[in-house]
Formats: structure tokens, C-alpha cells, sequence
């Protein structure tokens, strides 16, 4: 078991390898080999961005919309692989009398399969039905989890979701990195 997580690990950190780029500054070619070296440089670059929405459909159900946008050296385990790892993207909601996930999360484009890993290297919106249990007004918590590979972070986002007066809305609460690295 520990051999195939070791594999496991190794493909992964391959499959999410930056391939060798050419950076330009001025008039001077630098070749770069490694993501460290490539991260030193640009430090301030985010590996990914987060969108949320709520979205009503023709027949008046709500779905969450999240949109995760990746910066082209990054990625992260797609929620369809096959088999649980640590830091498979998830969505998820508190336990409450209001609102629940219903049905299978939509993937839009499909994650690239590896083996037994979907591996996500390019933006993608995932879709969520929700079913409001309750007509009353209320505020749920909820969170996206994920590891950012080659970061190795395991990556936490809050937002909440509101329904007052009919209208359902959602906003970014935070976003955390756990104390926890994904080591290969």
C-alpha cells in the first residue's frame, strides 16, 4: 500500500511539473528547469483565484457555481478521481434545517485523468444543486477544500449563503491555508 501511495505521489508531482520555459526580460533569455526557481521569481503571482455563484434555474432551483481559476504552473486533484486522497477538491455546507447538496458535482471541462487522479490544470467551474429546506430566512456557512499542487498547501475557502425575502446570494468569507503540507 505505502509503494502504490509513493507511486501515487510521484506521478502527481510529475504530472503537475511545469514543463522548461522561456522567461523574457529585456533582451535577455533566461531558461528555467524548476518551479522553485520560477516561484523565487514571481512571488507575488496567486496560484488560483475563486468565483461564486448562485445560479436559478428554469424551473426555480439553485445551484452553486464555484469557478476556480488556475494560474498555468498549478493544479489540483479533481473531485471524480478515482479513490480518496487527501486534498480531492470538495464542497461542502454545514449541517443545517435550510438548505442541502442534492444530486452529483458537474465538472466543466472534465479534469485531465491520470491513473487513478483527475488532475484539474485549467480553469473549471463546478456546479452544485441545492435544495432549500426551509422558507424561512437564513445563513449557511460552507467551504471549499483542495490542495494547490506544487505549492503542496492544502487550501481552505469560506463563503456563506444567504436567503432573505425569496433571494438566495452568496459571498467569499476567507480563505485559509491549513497548517498542514502535502508532502510527496
Amino acid at each position: 500500500m505505502n509503494l502504490f501511495k509513493t507511486f501515487f505521489l510521484a506521478l502527481l508531482g510529475i504530472a503537475c511539473a511545469p514543463d522548461s520555459q522561456q522567461v523574457h526580460n529585456s533582451s535577455e533569455t533566461v531558461k528555467i528547469e524548476s518551479s522553485k526557481k520560477i516561484e523565487e521569481q514571481n512571488s507575488t503571482i496567486e496560484p488560483y483565484s475563486i468565483d461564486f455563484q448562485i445560479e436559478t434555474t428554469k424551473n426555480s432551483t439553485h445551484r452553486l457555481a464555484v469557478t476556480m481559476n488556475l494560474d498555468s504552473l498549478y493544479c489540483f486533484i479533481g473531485p471524480h478521481s478515482k479513490g480518496s486522497f487527501l486534498g480531492e477538491f470538495n464542497i461542502s455546507i454545514k449541517d443545517n434545517d435550510h438548505l442541502a447538496i442534492v444530486g452529483p458535482l458537474e465538472e466543466k471541462p472534465k479534469s485531465y485523468v491520470t491513473g487513478y487522479v483527475n488532475l484539474v490544470k485549467v480553469n473549471t467551474t463546478y456546479k452544485q444543486e441545492l435544495n432549500i429546506k426551509s422558507n424561512t430566512d437564513f445563513e449557511v456557512n460552507g467551504l471549499v477544500l483542495f490542495a494547490i499542487k506544487p505549492n503542496k498547501t492544502l487550501e481552505k475557502v469560506e463563503f456563506m449563503i444567504s436567503y432573505h425575502s425569496g433571494e438566495m446570494k452568496i459571498k467569499r468569507l476567507d480563505k485559509q491555508l491549513l497548517p498542514k503540507r502535502i508532502d510527496d
